[in-house]
């Protein structure tokens, strides 16, 4: 019985289900940060880039500036993510993204459908080349 108790909880515990489009995207951008896979997440309208993971990192901060939902299944949310771009233990870049993503709910779950960059600053300790 304390077995069955114990699967339980670890079920119910690992299952990720996020009431906010805010959690949502948080969850997101650490899990894209850890290398993991978050195609689930996406609609079929995302293009492969934006599943990219982001590799080689450190000192990721996220941080939702603003949510505008036109519905109870539709929003807009615009973030910034900071991190620090390492190449082994030196950090090389220090980077920060804004971008607008729009999410849906679809089988009550919040999906992403659309990425937007808005602006990205990046502090190099080295010069970049720009082609």
């Amino acid at each position: 019985m304390l077995k069955l108790i114990s699967i339980l909880f670890l079920l119910v515990s690992c299952s990720k289900k996020f009431d906010t489009p805010e959690e949502t995207l948080t969850y997101i951008v650490e899990q894209l940060a850890k290398g993991n896979n978050v195609s689930e997440f996406f609609t079929q309208d995302i293009e492969d880039k934006d599943l990219a993971p982001i590799s080689n990192i450190r000192d990721l901060k996220i941080k939702v500036l603003s949510s505008s939902c036109s519905s109870e299944d539709k929003c807009q949310l615009v973030y910034v993510v900071n991190y620090d771009q390492v190449s082994g233990q030196t950090r090389t870049d220090k980077l920060e993204i804004k971008k607008v993503a729009e999410l849906a709910k679809e089988d009550d779950k919040w999906k992403i459908f659309n990425i937007i960059e808005m602006k990205t600053f990046i502090d190099s300790k080295s010069s970049l080349e720009i082609k």
